[in-house]
């Protein structure tokens, strides 16, 4: 069974806008969390960060996520 690979936030927006997604002058963070708050997406996974010289946490989702994303868009 393959797992399904996380992407960061940042990849899951780029792909999303690559999709035909349309934020306008939108935060497409604020849209992410609002659809989190409201339970149409899953919670994003939170590991630390690995790159060199980068200390902190970083937000991942899994990318069966971004399929659902751009569902919810679609059916606005």
């Amino acid at each position: 069974m393959k797992t399904n690979s996380l992407i960061t936030i940042t990849e899951f927006i780029k792909r999303a806008k690559q999709k035909g997604i349309k934020f306008g002058k939108a935060d497409p963070y604020n849209r992410l969390r609002y659809y989190i708050k409201i339970s149409l997406m899953p919670h994003m996974e939170r590991k630390m960060s690995k790159e060199k010289g980068e200390k902190g946490i970083e937000a991942l989702y899994p990318e069966s996520a971004l399929t659902r994303f751009i569902k919810v868009e679609e059916l606005k």
